[in-house]
C-alpha cells in the first residue's frame, strides 16, 4: 500500500522558472536570457528530453575556475543530476522513490507542462529530513505487549484486554517477529480453534517489517513502499523494545514534522468559500448512505450544514436540524452532539478523533463519530462526522473478555481473571497495610459421582456448586474456579483467623443440602486450606501455593457436613 498523502505536495515549494533551450545554444544567448530573469535557470533539450539544468550560478563557478574568462559551453556547465517530479506528488512519495539516489536539482513538471526547480534552501532541507532518524518523528508511546510466540492464544487475549491495545508483537528469543492483532485472535475462535491450546505462532502475521527507530526517514519511506503493508514494527536500538505503528499514522506525524518547513517555502492558495467547499467534499461522502453510515456536515462556525439520512434515523434528528448551530441543539434536549463540540473546537489537523455520542437513554445504540476537519492551506473550512453504530463490535469485544476471564461452565471467574485480582488485593493490602485471606477449596467425592454418572451430570454439579459457593459469600468477595473441581476464594479485610474460621464453615453448610440433579439426590464435601496475606506470603504464587498445601493437610480429616 502506497504511502498516502500528507497534503503536502511537490509543487507547494519555493521554485524557480525554468526556461527550455536547445542543447546547443550558444554560452552569450543563455546568459542573455538568464540576464532577463535572475530567479530563473535554463533546462537544455535534447531530442525533446531535458539532459540538464544551467543556473547563474553554475556559470560563474565556471568563471571563477577560468580566472573570470568564460571557456565552457552551456552543456559543460549543466547539471545533469536531476530528479523529476510532478507538481500534485506528495513529498513523502517523492522522498520514497528518491531515497536513495543522490541529485542536485528536483524539477517540478506543472501541469500546463512548465517545469520549474526548487529553490536550492527547499532542497537542503528536503534532503536534511531524509537523514532524520525515525524515532524523532514518532511520538513518545507505551511500548506495545510483546509475547514468545510459544505462548497461547488465550495468553495473548489476556494481555491485550487488560493493555487495551489493538497489538501485540510476537518474539523468537528476544527478536520481534510479527504481529498479532485482536481480530486474528477472534477470526481463530470463530473457526472453532482452541485458543486455550492454540499457540500465537499459528494466528500471527510475519509479513511486516521490523524497523530500528535511528533508521533515516528516507530509507524507512523505502522499505515501507517496498513492503506495501499498514503496518510496521518500530524497535529501539538500546533496549529492543517495540510498537506496532500504523503506516497512516506515521504519515501524520512526518507530516506534523513538515509544518516548519512547509510554513516557510508554501504558498498560500486563495481560500474558497466554506459552502462550495463542503458541497465539493459532500458529493461522494453521501456514497456512505448506500453502506449505513451516518454524515453530518458542520460549518467553521459549527453549523449543521447537511445531515444525511443515516445520521437523521440513528440520532433521532428532525429535517430542521440544517442551520441549526450545536449549542443550540444542546439547549434543546439533544444531547448527541454534547461531547462533539469541544472536540471540534479543539481539532487538530494530524488527528481524525473518535467521539462517544450522548444518547438519551441506556437502550440505545452505542454510536461512535469520527471527526475529520477540512482543511485548507492549515485553515479549517468545517467539519465531516462519520457516525457508526458500534453495539455489536462492543459485544462482540464483551465476548471476548468473557471467553478470556471467566470458566464458561460456572460462570466464575477463571485463573487469569484470579491473578489479576489476587494481584491488586496484594497491592491495595500492602498500601493499605490490611490483611486479606485466601481459600482453597477441594470437592469430596466429586470423582465419584463423575464415573459413577457422567460428566454431564458432574458439569451440572459444578455449576450448582458455584451458585451456592457464591451465595454464602460476600460481593466483595471472589469465588474463582481453577479447574476441575477446585476453587478458591479472595476474602478482602478478613483481619481475623476467627473470622475466616466462620467464613470456612459457612461455605460449608452451603453445600452440605443434598444436590438434586437430573431426579438423582446427590452429596459431596469439602476440603478448605487457607493463607493470610502477609504473614503467609506477600504474592499471588506464594498464598496460592501456602493454602494449597493447608488444603491438602485437612484432606486427611475429610470435613463432613
Amino acid at each position: 500500500m502506497p504511502i498516502t498523502n500528507t497534503h503536502i505536495t511537490m509543487g507547494d515549494f519555493h521554485s524557480c522558472p525554468c526556461v527550455l533551450m536547445p542543447h546547443d545554444t550558444s554560452l552569450s544567448a543563455l546568459l542573455k536570457r538568464l540576464k532577463e530573469n535572475p530567479w530563473a535557470c535554463a533546462g537544455l533539450i535534447k531530442d525533446s528530453r531535458l539532459i540538464g539544468v544551467v543556473h547563474a550560478h553554475s556559470i560563474l563557478k565556471t568563471m571563477d575556475e577560468n580566472s573570470g574568462r568564460v571557456m565552457a559551453t552551456p552543456k559543460e556547465c549543466a547539471c545533469s543530476e536531476l530528479a523529476f517530479t510532478d507538481a500534485d506528488t506528495p513529498l513523502t512519495s517523492f522522498m520514497q522513490k528518491y531515497s536513495n539516489k543522490d541529485f542536485e536539482h528536483i524539477v517540478v513538471c506543472k501541469p500546463n507542462g512548465q517545469m520549474q526547480i526548487i529553490s536550492q534552501d527547499s532542497h537542503q532541507k528536503i534532503q536534511n529530513f531524509q537523514e532524520t532518524p525515525l524515532g524523532t518523528i514518532l511520538p513518545t508511546a507505551a511500548p506495545s505487549l510483546a509475547l514468545e510466540e510459544s505462548e497461547t492464544c488465550l495468553k495473548a487475549l489476556e494481555g491485550l484486554s487488560v493493555e487495551t491495545m489493538p497489538y501485540l508483537v510476537t518474539t523468537s528469543e528476544g527478536h520481534p517477529t510479527g504481529i498479532v492483532s485482536r481480530k486474528d485472535i477472534a477470526s481463530a475462535i470463530q473457526t472453532q480453534k482452541n485458543i486455550w491450546q492454540v499457540s500465537i505462532k499459528e494466528v500471527a502475521d510475519y509479513r511486516y517489517p521490523v524497523i530500528a527507530d535511528d533508521t533515516p526517514i528516507g530509507q524507512t519511506l523505502c522499505t515501507l513502499e517496498s513492503a506495501k503493508d499498514p503496518l510496521f514494527i518500530c524497535q529501539n536500538s538500546p533496549t529492543n523494545q517495540c510498537w506496532v505503528v500504523e503506516t497512516a499514522h506515521l504519515n501524520k506525524h512526518i507530516a506534523h514534522a513538515l509544518n516548519p518547513l512547509f510554513a516557510e517555502f508554501s504558498h498560500i492558495a486563495q481560500r474558497t468559500t466554506t459552502q462550495g467547499l463542503l458541497h465539493a467534499r459532500l458529493l461522494d461522502r453521501t456514497v456512505n448512505e448506500a453502506m449505513n453510515v451516518g454524515v453530518i456536515a458542520i460549518s467553521p462556525q459549527l453549523v449543521i450544514q447537511y445531515c444525511n439520512k443515516v445520521a437523521g434515523k440513528l440520532l433521532d434528528l428532525t429535517d430542521d436540524i440544517v442551520g441549526k448551530k450545536l449549542s443550540e441543539l444542546g439547549a434543546n434536549g439533544i444531547k448527541a452532539f454534547n461531547s462533539v463540540e469541544p472536540v471540534l473546537k479543539a481539532l487538530d489537523k494530524d488527528v481524525s478523533p473518535v467521539v462517544n455520542l450522548d444518547l438519551p437513554n441506556t437502550y440505545s445504540p452505542s454510536l461512535q463519530a469520527k471527526v475529520t476537519g477540512i482543511w485548507e492551506n492549515r485553515i479549517v473550512n468545517g467539519y465531516i462526522l462519520t457516525i457508526e453504530d458500534t453495539t455489536d463490535v462492543k459485544i462482540a469485544e464483551t465476548k471476548l473478555r468473557k471467553l478470556a476471564y471467566y470458566d464458561p461452565l460456572t460462570g466464575l471467574p477463571n485463573r487469569a481473571l484470579l491473578f489479576e485480582r489476587l494481584s491488586m488485593e496484594v497491592k491495595k493490602s500492602r498500601r493499605e497495610q490490611s490483611k486479606f485471606a485466601v481459600v482453597f477449596v477441594d470437592l469430596d467425592r466429586f470423582k465419584e459421582v463423575n464415573d459413577k454418572h457422567g460428566h454431564k451430570v458432574g458439569d451440572a454439579l459444578l455449576s450448582e456448586v458455584a451458585s451456592r459457593f457464591s451465595s454464602a459469600v460476600r460481593d466483595s468477595d471472589t469465588v474463582a474456579r481453577l479447574g476441575g473441581d477446585e476453587f478458591l476464594f479472595i476474602l478482602p479485610n478478613m483481619e481475623s483467623k476467627q473470622t475466616l474460621a466462620i467464613v470456612i464453615y459457612k461455605v460449608l453448610r452451603s453445600i452440605c443440602a443434598p444436590f438434586e440433579i437430573n431426579g438423582l439426590s446427590l452429596s459431596i464435601g469439602a476440603s478448605f486450606g487457607s493463607a493470610y496475606y502477609p504473614e503467609d506470603g506477600t504474592t499471588p504464587e506464594d498464598l496460592i501455593e501456602h493454602a494449597d498445601k493447608n488444603m491438602y493437610k485437612s484432606k486427611k480429616n475429610t470435613t463432613t457436613c
